[in-house]
């Protein structure tokens, strides 16, 4: 399985022999600058040197808003991520771009931080996925369902904390049958039927994952949930779990 920050394309899909899942986070890619340089926009990047990493569809997007907006960016094209951000901490470049995550965890790992900003447009979709290998289908099953578990657990208010009375004393249905507490929805997947139950126990729901990870948490980046898509469909983002059924 890759779990990582790649971007689920039509090229990668359809032909490195590997199959995308479900989505787990819904990125895109930005710009970090100086804060001092008094650039407030991507547009204002006309002639600007950008550090980027080689060979990945972020370079590509970074020639495709150049390109359409008319400011003859050049790149600094990088096959090391730590060279590329110390060649952007000295000043080799204006400004350096990335996934939105990847700039926030890059910023947060710079000795002075807050010498840093990220500008406010998104100038791609990078929907990130775990991927398996082509034609595994039961595999890929597992691996989509247990994306969906995070998700339907966070819907239906089921913690780590919580999710022993949950499966115990639950009046929900859906969270009965995806706890394992009744059904036999586990068959299908060629798990016990505590598979679930396991997984939420062990590290949490989506939420609880994102917080602890990506958001405020000890281990957070500091990426604001509320308001994004990756918030659950209820407060308006694009997180949703298919059925329990």
């Amino acid at each position: 399985m890759l779990s990582r920050t790649a971007t689920w394309t039509l090229l990668r899909d359809s032909q490195l022999g590997i199959d995308f899942t479900t989505v787990n986070f819904y990125d895109g890619q930005g710009f970090m600058v100086p804060k001092d340089s008094g650039i407030k926009s991507a547009l204002d990047l006309k002639g600007a040197k950008v550090c980027v990493s080689t060979g990945t569809t972020t370079e590509l997007n970074l020639a495709d808003f150049s390109r359409t907006n008319d400011l003859n960016i050049s790149p600094v094209t990088f096959e090391d991520k730590n060279v590329r951000n110390q060649t952007y901490v000295k000043g080799g470049c204006d400004a350096m771009t990335n996934d939105k995550s990847g700039l926030a965890s890059n910023k947060a790992a710079f000795a002075n931080p807050d010498d840093h900003i990220i500008l406010p447009e998104t100038i791609s979709k990078e929907p990130l996925a775990p991927a398996v290998r082509h034609g595994d289908n039961q595999w890929a099953d597992i691996v989509k369902w247990t994306v969906h578990v995070l998700v339907s657990a966070e819907e239906n208010g089921v913690t780590s904390a919580n999710v022993d009375d949950m499966r115990a004393n639950s009046k929900n249905p859906s969270v009965r049958r995806m706890l394992g507490a009744e059904g036999n929805l586990h068959e299908g997947l060629g798990l016990n039927k505590d598979w679930a139950y396991n997984i939420i126990k062990q590290v949490g729901n989506y939420g609880e994952i994102y917080e602890k990870y990506m958001g405020g948490g000890k281990l957070g980046i500091g990426i604001p949930r509320a308001g994004s898509q990756n918030a659950l469909w209820t407060k308006g983002g694009l997180m949703y779990s298919p059925p329990f059924r």
